[in-house]
């Protein structure tokens, strides 16, 4: 009971801080941009405050109040709001063995988030030129940012991409929704010896598109998640790197509203489970290869 009331509490002072903190952006801090600043800046600057800043906060704040209660095939944003959907997983020995199938398979691993790295980004974006381990942005599951992530550019620079990003399911994690539904689905087909990694694949198909959240600046990605997640697999196929696949049903066909404007995410409701070859019996493939020709 005192529990349930300290949350009610919490609660209604997070209420009143989103109250106050719109009242003074609205009625202080917007009019002395408007009276100091040139017409041009001062809409950038709002511009920036509003989407970048005070959007997400007051997401944020409300995430507290309200709970997230998406289905578990989602990954979701900073905000906690479903965005792209699981669509793929992989058996392997370890990461290593997932990276190198991965960069065999034609895909670069993304560069972590950083300042530098950032502006090498954006400088590509704009000038459309080569970045092919450009940066990709955090997205969650299981309380935390993706772990590793791959690209594929499509042209020059990173402005049109097919990318994947993955997390590694540990038992021994702490329970979440997510972590049991996962464990519990596939536990069965890992495997001893073998880690168990979900990933949730897109394809980047515009340079520019809009969060209608929070008018946040994006790439606009396809509506059809499936057919990007079917490109993935291919490439490890044509590569020799894929034992076998095997479809897990997650739940029904279903479609969202994703987080660009206009763009309604499609799933077939299947999770593709694919087991990579071990890197041994690779290996030796390979050297058999080679020794024929």
């Amino acid at each position: 009971m005192l529990r349930k009331g300290f949350v009610t509490l919490w609660r209604v002072i997070i209420f009143v801080a989103m109250v106050l903190l719109a009242y003074e952006t609205s009625f202080f801090l917007f009019p002395y941009i408007g009276h100091h600043t040139p017409l041009l800046p001062a809409i950038i600057i709002m511009y920036s405050l509003f989407a970048y800043v005070l959007v997400p906060l007051l997401f944020r704040l409300f995430r507290l109040i309200s709970r997230a209660n998406h289905v578990p095939t989602h990954v979701t944003t900073g905000d906690g709001w479903p965005v792209d959907p699981v669509n793929i997983a992989m058996t392997v020995k370890n990461r290593r063995h997932l990276v190198r199938a991965m960069k065999a398979a034609g895909w670069h691993e993304s560069d972590k988030l950083s300042l530098r790295n950032d502006i090498r980004a954006i400088y590509a974006f704009i000038f459309d030129k080569p970045y092919p381990e450009a940066p990709l942005s955090r997205l969650y599951m299981f309380g935390r940012p993706q772990d590793v992530s791959f690209q594929i550019p499509v042209g020059t620079s990173p402005r049109v991409r097919h990318h994947v990003r993955f997390w590694r399911v540990d038992p021994r994690m702490p329970g979440t929704k997510q972590h049991r539904f996962w464990w519990n689905t596939l536990r069965n087909m890992v495997g001893a010896e073998r880690e168990l990694w979900v990933g949730s694949a897109t394809f980047d198909s515009r340079f520019i598109g809009i969060k209608w959240r929070n008018l946040q600046i994006t790439h606009q990605i396809s509506s059809d998640t499936d057919k990007e997640r079917d490109f993935l697999i291919k490439t490890l196929e044509d590569t020799n790197h894929l034992r076998r696949t095997t479809d897990v049903k997650a739940g029904e066909p279903y479609q969202f509203r994703g987080q660009n404007f206009g763009i309604t995410i499609t799933s077939d409701g299947y999770i593709k489970l694919c087991e990579l070859k071990r890197p041994l019996s690779l290996y030796v493939k390979n050297m058999l290869v080679s020794d024929e020709k």
